[in-house]
């Protein structure tokens, strides 16, 4: 029997999923061939999601831990026992001493409702920032008063595409038959990325900027415009700061910016060229270059490359980073939010937690594992086994469930029930569970419904999840959806700023003013820079095979020849270190080390976000994932 629901899971995609289930079991996963977006394929980390389904790590019964070992418990002894930790938490200590932390690993709307509890409980200490998306989201915000796209069909209207920075076969594999049938049509296709990918394959031209130089080669663009006179004539009627944003990109010649980016000039030029000829044209920002420390100010340079030529708001023309998933819905049906009595940077959380007055005593975590996925992961870890009772609510054991005293379990993405949008699409689906729970598995609005009625909030968030979908959905939106399949987002836009209507206080595009800073330079004793990527093999932390007990660490064929392919070594940073299995590639500026993203202390002994320092991006809170200095030791 086949049965229809969708991906929840932290991708852009939000895929259409057929799932094949035999005598109540699931047996295979496919994409849905008639969708506009899946097309009847998936990316590999889903369709292997079967054996991730009935893995022995499947949590399946809540767990208190007992010392060193775990007892499976009832749901009536651990949502007693949690209610019990929460109201003498609050009564002894006050709501602020309980951090609620909520991440994005499942991209269901109902999870919002975790938050909707801990409101009107406390509220409680949450935290603010936002390590994947943060940096690029504040960027656009202030250059165009939203972060949104344009419909993906749109780019078949582009005669030049850049993907900057952005490995579109590993995190957005839906847009590659776009990109291949505008390249048929004759859309010119520019890669930019500090290592060579499967994306570049599909490039007219490719270029290997020095890491953190992103922002330095969109200026460089500018000022070769502005020299050729080829800055958009009306500029001026929907740019603040035109005059100011033009002499800060040509204050530095473009030689010397190519310089800053370890660019052959002659290249540079040929993609500056190309970006004057080949309008309209779209930029896909990936979410490497916003992961820098000048990830905003990056983010901001390419928005105003492409607003002064005149890339913006027509058919063709975008800047792509992040498509707004949450205007169809609606908290209408919701008590008034309630502010919280503070907050916790999350890319510095173990930090701000080590430093808190008064201390954390109480930490539930929902949808995330952050004691493997934030930065500076060891210090998180340290600090979460400090606090006196600790609850982790997942699908499967963790590095973040191995610090818990309690361990409730709750859905997969093909058990779950819920309402999502996509973040790489104007797509809104909904999930239905096509096989019943494994074990003793709850949905999370049950596990909240119980702990409200437990600790005096009876009614709170009382309804079916089909009754919360509803009630959440924004009224405009046609409820067949709730029925399965997917809609288009009601509102959304097909070409972005139609008619160069910009939502900011002047209507205008806000032209950054000031140059942005460079990377820091490395020092001898840590030659190299770190980048953890995403993997086919894994969904962050969530990997479909076993995880490598060494990973690979790829570098360039330029780096030292010391650093011989297939020698294990020892990779360090200023936090820690371990062991890794070289591999020499082309195409990979010299100065990186490049790691799977999502490693784990718990499974496989390396984690490369214990390598990496906690720091914030010059705006946005997010995450500096890709600045680390590292080195490697014989």
């Amino acid at each position: 029997m086949n049965r229809l629901t969708a991906c929840s899971r932290d991708c852009p995609d939000t895929c259409g999923l057929e799932a094949e289930v035999v005598a109540g079991k699931l047996v295979a996963l496919k994409g849905v061939k008639n969708d506009s977006l899946t097309q009847g394929f998936l990316c590999p980390r889903t369709t292997r999601f079967v054996d991730r389904q009935y893995s022995v790590e499947r949590l399946r019964t809540p767990l208190r831990r007992d010392g060193e070992n775990w007892i499976p418990v009832s749901w009536e002894e651990a949502l007693d026992l949690a209610a019990q930790k929460l109201l003498e938490t609050r009564e002894k200590y006050g709501s602020e001493t309980i951090l609620h932390y909520q991440s994005g690993g499942s991209l269901g709307y109902l999870k919002n409702l975790n938050g909707v509890f801990f409101e009107q409980f406390g509220p409680v200490t949450i935290k603010r920032g936002d390590i994947c998306a943060g940096a690029g989201e504040w960027a656009q915000e202030a250059d165009f008063g939203l972060c949104d796209s344009s419909d993906t069909s749109d780019l078949l209207n582009s005669r030049l595409i850049v993907i900057w920075g952005k490995n579109v076969h590993t995190s957005s594999v839906h847009l590659v038959p776009l990109l291949m049938e505008a390249k048929r049509a004759g859309c010119k296709i520019v890669s930019i990325n500090p290592m060579a990918t499967r994306s570049t394959r599909l490039a007219d031209l490719s270029l290997c900027p020095r890491p953190g130089t992103d922002g330095q080669l969109a200026l460089a663009v500018v000022s070769h415009l502005n020299e050729q006179q080829a800055i958009d004539p009306e500029a001026a009627s929907y740019c603040e700061n035109l005059e100011e944003f033009l002499a800060v990109a040509s204050a530095v010649s473009f030689q010397e910016r190519m310089e800053r980016c370890g660019l052959d000039p002659a290249k540079g030029r040929e993609f500056a060229e190309l970006y004057r000829l080949h309008s309209p044209s779209s930029i896909l920002v990936g979410w490497g270059a916003p992961r820098r420390p000048n990830g905003a100010d990056t983010v901001r340079a390419m928005d105003a490359l492409a607003a002064v030529s005149g890339n913006l708001a027509k058919p063709g023309a975008c800047v792509s980073y992040y498509f707004q998933r949450r205007r169809h819905f609606s908290s209408r049906h919701l008590p008034p939010p309630v502010e919280p009595p503070r907050t916790f940077s999350e890319p510095c959380l173990g930090q701000e937690m080590r430093k808190a007055e008064p201390p954390i005593r109480l930490a539930w975590i929902t949808a995330g594992n952050p004691a493997a996925m934030l930065p500076d992961s060891q210090t998180v870890a340290e600090e979460f086994l400090k606090v006196d009772f600790m609850v982790v609510v997942g699908t499967h054991h963790s590095d973040t469930t191995a610090l818990a005293d309690l361990v409730l379990p709750t859905l997969t993405m093909v058990e779950d029930d819920d309402v999502m949008g996509a973040y790489g699409n104007h797509q809104l689906r909904v999930s239905r569970p096509v096989v019943e729970p494994e074990g003793e598995a709850r949905h999370e609005l049950w596990i909240f419904q119980e702990l409200a009625r437990r600790v005096g909030l009876e009614g709170l968030l009382d309804g079916t999840p089909r009754e919360w979908k509803d009630r959440l959905l924004a009224p405009e939106v046609d409820r067949t959806v709730l029925e399965g399949g997917a809609t288009r987002q009601p509102g959304a836009p097909f070409v972005l700023f139609e008619g160069r209507k910009f939502p900011t206080p002047s209507g205008k595009v806000r032209l950054m003013t000031h140059e942005p800073p460079l990377p820091r330079e490395l020092e001898n004793t840590y030659p190299f820079r770190l980048m953890a990527i995403s993997h086919p093999d894994s969904q962050c932390s969530q990997w479909s095979v076993d995880p490598p007990s060494k990973p690979t660490a790829r570098i360039s064929e330029e780096a030292p020849e010391e650093w011989e392919h297939g020698s294990v070594v020892r990779l360090e940073s200023r936090q820690g270190g371990f062991e890794v299995i070289l591999e020499r590639v082309s195409g990979m500026h010299p100065e990186l080390i490049v790691l799977p993203k999502g490693g784990s202390a718990m499974f496989g002994g390396w984690c490369p976000n214990d390598l990496i320092q906690a720091r914030e991006t010059d705006f946005g809170v997010g995450a500096s994932f890709y600045d680390e200095p590292v080195r490697l030791v014989h």
